[in-house]
């Protein structure tokens, strides 16, 4: 649930879910414990038709999709460079401790 008021977006945490920076992507976008994709609210300075302007980006949910593997992802874009990311991957780096920055294997449970 979304709840709008005055231009600004808020959004509703379900019980118990947690959010944490995305890997790479602090202060752009936020994952929670559910798998959810959140942009963050700030101010970008972005150059238009060689003009340079300042643009408000406002707190939303992410779109997320399926790709043809059948794995959920999510296009993430910073400074220009887009990059289409797995959820479950995104969300391993951002709640599972790696202090040895060991290489995660993901095992698809059935």
């Amino acid at each position: 649930m979304i709840n709008m008021k005055r231009g600004h977006v808020d959004i509703i945490d379900k019980e118990g879910e947690v959010w944490k920076d995305v890997i790479g992507y602090e202060g752009y976008y936020k994952i929670s414990n559910f798998g959810r994709i959140m942009t963050v609210r700030r101010i970008a300075n972005i150059t238009k038709f060689g003009k340079a302007t300042t643009m408000i980006i406002n707190q939303r949910l992410g779109a997320i999709t399926i790709n043809k593997q059948g794995y959920p992802c999510a296009i993430l874009t910073i400074n220009g460079n887009t990059k289409r990311c797995l959820i479950h991957r995104v969300l391993a780096q951002a709640f599972i401790p790696n202090p040895e920055n060991k290489k995660l294997s993901i095992i698809k449970m059935v």
